[in-house]
Protein backbone atom coordinates (compact mmCIF):
# COMPACT_ATOMS: atom_id res chain seq x y z
CA UNK A 1 0.00 0.00 0.00
CA UNK A 2 1.23 3.77 -0.89
CA UNK A 3 1.89 5.76 1.80
CA UNK A 4 0.63 9.60 1.45
CA UNK A 5 3.27 12.24 2.99
CA UNK A 6 3.50 15.97 2.33
CA UNK A 7 6.57 17.62 3.50
CA UNK A 8 6.78 21.96 4.01
CA UNK A 9 9.97 23.22 3.15
CA UNK A 10 11.60 20.94 1.04
CA UNK A 11 14.35 23.84 -0.47
CA UNK A 12 15.76 23.36 2.99
CA UNK A 13 17.93 20.71 5.28
CA UNK A 14 15.07 19.34 7.17
CA UNK A 15 12.59 18.85 4.30
CA UNK A 16 15.32 17.18 1.98
CA UNK A 17 15.80 14.76 5.27
CA UNK A 18 12.92 13.60 5.04
CA UNK A 19 12.81 13.27 1.33
CA UNK A 20 15.55 11.01 1.68
CA UNK A 21 14.58 8.97 4.45
CA UNK A 22 11.49 8.25 2.84
CA UNK A 23 12.88 7.07 -0.39
CA UNK A 24 15.59 4.92 0.91
CA UNK A 25 12.87 2.99 2.90
CA UNK A 26 12.01 0.35 0.44
CA UNK A 27 8.75 1.64 1.25
CA UNK A 28 6.27 2.95 -1.83
CA UNK A 29 5.50 6.79 -0.73
CA UNK A 30 3.80 9.55 -2.68
CA UNK A 31 5.80 12.55 -1.64
CA UNK A 32 3.85 16.16 -1.94
CA UNK A 33 6.35 18.48 -1.91
CA UNK A 34 5.40 22.60 -0.23
CA UNK A 35 7.52 25.08 -1.05
CA UNK A 36 7.14 28.78 -1.31
CA UNK A 37 10.19 28.67 -3.64
CA UNK A 38 9.76 29.79 -7.25
CA UNK A 39 12.34 26.34 -7.68
CA UNK A 40 14.21 23.96 -5.50
CA UNK A 41 16.00 20.49 -5.72
CA UNK A 42 13.53 19.29 -3.96
CA UNK A 43 10.55 19.72 -6.49
CA UNK A 44 12.43 17.19 -8.56
CA UNK A 45 12.16 14.83 -6.03
CA UNK A 46 8.88 14.38 -5.27
CA UNK A 47 5.67 13.28 -7.28
CA UNK A 48 3.86 16.42 -6.82
CA UNK A 49 4.72 19.56 -5.60
CA UNK A 50 2.69 23.09 -4.46
CA UNK A 51 3.89 26.99 -3.92
CA UNK A 52 1.90 27.78 -1.06
CA UNK A 53 2.04 31.34 0.13
CA UNK A 54 4.39 33.01 2.74
CA UNK A 55 3.60 31.81 6.38
CA UNK A 56 2.91 35.21 7.54
CA UNK A 57 -0.34 35.34 4.91
CA UNK A 58 -3.53 34.41 6.80
CA UNK A 59 -4.15 31.66 4.24
CA UNK A 60 -1.19 29.75 4.46
CA UNK A 61 -2.84 27.18 6.80
CA UNK A 62 -5.85 27.08 4.25
CA UNK A 63 -3.77 27.09 1.25
CA UNK A 64 -1.86 23.84 2.68
CA UNK A 65 -4.90 21.72 4.05
CA UNK A 66 -6.75 22.42 0.83
CA UNK A 67 -3.60 20.43 -0.51
CA UNK A 68 -3.67 17.59 1.88
CA UNK A 69 -6.85 16.48 1.12
CA UNK A 70 -6.84 16.90 -2.74
CA UNK A 71 -4.19 14.29 -2.46
CA UNK A 72 -5.32 12.10 0.11
CA UNK A 73 -2.23 12.76 2.87
CA UNK A 74 -2.40 11.20 5.52
CA UNK A 75 0.96 12.79 7.38
CA UNK A 76 2.29 16.43 7.14
CA UNK A 77 6.49 17.02 8.34
CA UNK A 78 7.22 20.50 8.60
CA UNK A 79 10.39 21.62 7.80
CA UNK A 80 9.93 25.74 8.21
CA UNK A 81 10.91 26.92 11.80
CA UNK A 82 8.70 29.56 11.27
CA UNK A 83 5.01 27.74 10.82
CA UNK A 84 5.58 25.85 13.84
CA UNK A 85 3.62 27.76 16.25
CA UNK A 86 1.25 28.63 13.49
CA UNK A 87 0.64 24.32 13.10
CA UNK A 88 0.66 23.96 16.68
CA UNK A 89 -2.23 26.19 17.54
CA UNK A 90 -4.21 24.72 14.43
CA UNK A 91 -3.23 20.56 14.54
CA UNK A 92 -6.62 19.57 15.85
CA UNK A 93 -8.73 21.12 13.66
CA UNK A 94 -6.43 20.73 10.60
CA UNK A 95 -6.51 16.78 11.18
CA UNK A 96 -10.60 16.52 11.54
CA UNK A 97 -11.02 18.74 8.78
CA UNK A 98 -8.31 17.25 6.50
CA UNK A 99 -7.77 13.39 7.75
CA UNK A 100 -3.93 14.50 8.12
CA UNK A 101 -1.97 13.55 11.27
CA UNK A 102 -0.05 16.70 11.90
CA UNK A 103 3.39 15.89 13.63
CA UNK A 104 4.25 19.01 15.91
CA UNK A 105 3.66 19.82 19.75
CA UNK A 106 1.49 21.05 21.47
CA UNK A 107 1.35 24.98 21.44
CA UNK A 108 3.32 25.36 25.09
CA UNK A 109 5.77 23.07 24.56
CA UNK A 110 7.04 25.10 20.79
CA UNK A 111 6.12 27.94 23.10
CA UNK A 112 8.78 27.70 25.54
CA UNK A 113 11.16 25.62 22.84
CA UNK A 114 10.95 28.58 20.17
CA UNK A 115 12.22 31.08 22.38
CA UNK A 116 15.83 30.55 24.20
CA UNK A 117 15.04 32.53 27.38
CA UNK A 118 11.92 30.40 28.02
CA UNK A 119 14.15 27.59 27.25
CA UNK A 120 16.44 27.98 30.03
CA UNK A 121 13.65 28.97 32.44
CA UNK A 122 11.99 25.60 31.39
CA UNK A 123 15.30 23.65 32.66
CA UNK A 124 16.31 25.79 35.61
CA UNK A 125 12.62 24.72 36.72
CA UNK A 126 13.53 21.47 36.39
CA UNK A 127 16.36 21.20 38.26
CA UNK A 128 18.33 20.55 35.29
CA UNK A 129 21.65 22.47 34.18
CA UNK A 130 21.05 25.53 32.33
CA UNK A 131 22.71 28.71 30.84
CA UNK A 132 22.08 31.57 32.11
CA UNK A 133 20.62 33.49 29.33
CA UNK A 134 19.49 37.57 29.09
CA UNK A 135 16.95 38.70 26.69
CA UNK A 136 16.63 41.94 24.57
CA UNK A 137 14.61 43.64 27.41
CA UNK A 138 18.01 43.63 29.36
CA UNK A 139 20.28 46.38 28.92
CA UNK A 140 23.85 45.45 27.19
CA UNK A 141 25.95 46.47 30.10
CA UNK A 142 23.83 44.89 32.58
CA UNK A 143 24.38 41.61 30.56
CA UNK A 144 28.05 42.03 30.84
CA UNK A 145 27.68 42.32 34.90
CA UNK A 146 25.53 39.41 35.21
CA UNK A 147 26.93 37.09 32.57
CA UNK A 148 30.22 38.13 32.05
CA UNK A 149 32.40 36.97 29.14
CA UNK A 150 32.83 35.02 26.61
CA UNK A 151 29.05 35.30 25.58
CA UNK A 152 27.31 33.53 22.72
CA UNK A 153 25.06 36.69 21.22
CA UNK A 154 22.11 35.20 18.91
CA UNK A 155 18.41 35.70 17.99
CA UNK A 156 15.89 34.86 20.85
CA UNK A 157 13.75 33.39 18.80
CA UNK A 158 16.26 32.03 16.19
CA UNK A 159 16.71 28.53 15.15
CA UNK A 160 19.57 25.95 13.39
CA UNK A 161 22.41 28.34 15.32
CA UNK A 162 21.88 31.20 13.05
CA UNK A 163 23.02 34.18 13.59
CA UNK A 164 25.46 33.31 16.22
CA UNK A 165 28.36 35.70 17.24
CA UNK A 166 30.77 34.42 19.64
CA UNK A 167 32.03 37.25 21.51
CA UNK A 168 35.30 37.70 23.69
CA UNK A 169 35.43 41.24 24.85
CA UNK A 170 33.52 44.30 25.47
CA UNK A 171 33.32 45.65 22.09
CA UNK A 172 32.21 42.31 19.95
CA UNK A 173 29.30 41.91 22.03
CA UNK A 174 28.17 45.64 21.95
CA UNK A 175 28.49 45.23 18.34
CA UNK A 176 26.69 41.57 18.44
CA UNK A 177 24.13 43.23 20.36
CA UNK A 178 23.19 46.29 18.89
CA UNK A 179 23.16 44.83 15.43
CA UNK A 180 20.54 41.45 16.34
CA UNK A 181 17.13 41.66 15.96
CA UNK A 182 15.56 40.66 19.60
CA UNK A 183 18.98 39.65 21.26
CA UNK A 184 19.64 36.94 23.93
CA UNK A 185 22.90 36.55 25.63
CA UNK A 186 24.57 33.28 26.94
CA UNK A 187 27.13 32.28 28.77
CA UNK A 188 30.02 30.68 25.81
CA UNK A 189 30.94 26.98 26.41
CA UNK A 190 33.93 25.85 25.15
CA UNK A 191 33.27 21.87 24.91
CA UNK A 192 32.06 19.30 22.31
CA UNK A 193 28.94 20.35 20.44
CA UNK A 194 25.96 17.57 20.69
CA UNK A 195 22.37 17.43 18.31
CA UNK A 196 20.58 15.12 20.04
CA UNK A 197 17.38 13.52 17.76
CA UNK A 198 14.52 12.53 20.35
CA UNK A 199 11.34 10.43 19.18
CA UNK A 200 8.25 11.18 21.55
CA UNK A 201 4.92 8.78 20.98
CA UNK A 202 1.25 10.47 20.68
CA UNK A 203 1.32 10.34 24.43
CA UNK A 204 4.02 12.20 25.40
CA UNK A 205 6.45 9.36 26.17
CA UNK A 206 10.29 9.17 25.05
CA UNK A 207 11.08 5.86 23.06
CA UNK A 208 14.85 7.00 21.23
CA UNK A 209 17.37 8.64 21.71
CA UNK A 210 19.98 9.37 18.76
CA UNK A 211 23.41 11.31 20.13
CA UNK A 212 25.84 12.67 17.63
CA UNK A 213 28.63 14.82 18.15
CA UNK A 214 29.24 17.28 15.50
CA UNK A 215 31.30 19.93 13.58
CA UNK A 216 29.51 23.28 12.67
CA UNK A 217 29.97 25.85 9.21
CA UNK A 218 27.94 28.63 9.13
CA UNK A 219 25.16 27.62 11.75
CA UNK A 220 24.79 24.28 9.54
CA UNK A 221 26.24 20.64 10.45
CA UNK A 222 28.87 19.40 8.65
CA UNK A 223 29.88 16.08 10.19
CA UNK A 224 28.65 14.15 12.69
CA UNK A 225 29.41 10.95 14.84
CA UNK A 226 27.41 8.87 16.73
CA UNK A 227 27.66 8.36 20.42
CA UNK A 228 26.75 4.56 21.04
CA UNK A 229 27.72 4.81 24.81
CA UNK A 230 24.65 5.99 25.98
CA UNK A 231 26.51 8.91 28.35
CA UNK A 232 23.56 11.03 28.27
CA UNK A 233 20.84 8.75 29.14
CA UNK A 234 19.90 9.62 32.63
CA UNK A 235 20.20 12.99 31.51
CA UNK A 236 17.80 12.57 29.00
CA UNK A 237 15.85 10.60 31.58
CA UNK A 238 15.66 13.52 34.04
CA UNK A 239 15.04 15.95 30.74
CA UNK A 240 12.19 14.15 29.34
CA UNK A 241 9.27 14.53 32.17
CA UNK A 242 10.32 18.47 31.91
CA UNK A 243 9.05 18.36 28.15
CA UNK A 244 5.55 18.49 28.93
CA UNK A 245 3.72 18.12 25.36
CA UNK A 246 6.86 17.29 23.15
CA UNK A 247 5.32 15.33 20.36
CA UNK A 248 6.91 13.58 17.51
CA UNK A 249 10.53 14.51 16.59
CA UNK A 250 12.66 16.90 19.32
CA UNK A 251 15.89 17.99 18.46
CA UNK A 252 17.80 19.36 21.35
CA UNK A 253 21.56 21.12 20.75
CA UNK A 254 24.13 21.45 23.84
CA UNK A 255 27.65 21.25 24.51
CA UNK A 256 29.12 19.89 27.65
CA UNK A 257 31.35 22.10 30.26
CA UNK A 258 34.50 21.89 31.65
CA UNK A 259 32.98 19.21 34.14
CA UNK A 260 31.59 17.38 31.54
CA UNK A 261 27.60 18.69 31.86
CA UNK A 262 25.59 18.77 29.53
CA UNK A 263 24.42 22.35 28.62
CA UNK A 264 21.43 22.53 26.64
CA UNK A 265 21.42 25.70 24.36
CA UNK A 266 18.21 25.12 22.19
CA UNK A 267 15.32 23.16 21.95
CA UNK A 268 13.58 22.63 18.39
CA UNK A 269 10.00 21.08 18.14
CA UNK A 270 11.02 19.63 15.06
CA UNK A 271 13.22 17.05 13.32
CA UNK A 272 17.05 17.69 12.57
CA UNK A 273 18.83 19.86 9.89
CA UNK A 274 21.06 16.75 10.50
CA UNK A 275 17.89 14.11 9.74
CA UNK A 276 19.52 12.80 6.35
CA UNK A 277 22.87 12.54 8.03
CA UNK A 278 21.81 10.36 10.48
CA UNK A 279 19.41 8.26 7.84
CA UNK A 280 23.28 7.42 6.36
CA UNK A 281 23.83 5.77 9.72
CA UNK A 282 20.92 3.48 9.87
CA UNK A 283 18.48 6.11 11.89
CA UNK A 284 15.55 7.05 10.06
CA UNK A 285 13.15 9.06 12.21
CA UNK A 286 10.79 9.86 9.21
CA UNK A 287 9.50 6.16 8.70
CA UNK A 288 9.26 5.62 12.55
CA UNK A 289 7.17 8.58 13.07
CA UNK A 290 4.75 7.59 9.76
CA UNK A 291 4.68 4.19 10.64
CA UNK A 292 3.82 5.34 14.76
CA UNK A 293 0.78 8.63 14.08
CA UNK A 294 -0.36 6.88 10.98
CA UNK A 295 -0.68 3.14 11.47
CA UNK A 296 -0.25 3.22 15.42
CA UNK A 297 2.73 1.43 15.54
CA UNK A 298 5.53 1.51 18.45
CA UNK A 299 8.44 3.79 17.94
CA UNK A 300 11.36 0.50 18.02
CA UNK A 301 14.78 2.04 18.86
CA UNK A 302 17.16 2.13 16.22
CA UNK A 303 21.01 1.74 16.61
CA UNK A 304 23.04 4.02 14.72
CA UNK A 305 26.34 2.73 12.81
CA UNK A 306 29.25 3.45 14.51
CA UNK A 307 30.76 5.95 11.91
CA UNK A 308 31.42 9.65 10.72
CA UNK A 309 29.03 10.81 8.46
CA UNK A 310 30.04 13.60 6.15
CA UNK A 311 27.46 16.56 4.25
CA UNK A 312 28.59 17.17 1.24
CA UNK A 313 26.58 18.48 -2.45
CA UNK A 314 25.59 16.72 -5.36
CA UNK A 315 24.48 17.90 -8.54
CA UNK A 316 20.55 17.41 -9.84
CA UNK A 317 20.46 18.12 -13.47
CA UNK A 318 16.51 18.62 -14.58
CA UNK A 319 16.02 18.66 -18.75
Amino acid sequence: MTGRVAITGVSGDVGLGVIKALRTSGRDFFLLGLDASSDCAGFHLVDAHHRPPLVKDPGYIDAISAQLMAHDIECLFLGIDQEIPLWAEHRTEVEQKTGAQVLVASPDFVHHASDKVRTQMLLDRAGLPHLPTCGPEVAAQQVLEQLGLPLVVKPRAGHGSSAISICHDETSFLSAWLSTDAPCAQRYVEGPEYTCGLLFDRDGALCDTVVCERGLRDGRTMWCRPRTDGFLDDFFARLAPALTGARGAINVQLRLDEQGTPRVFEINPRLSGSTAMRVALGVNDPIRLYDHFVHGQAMPRHAPQEATVFRHWTELVVA
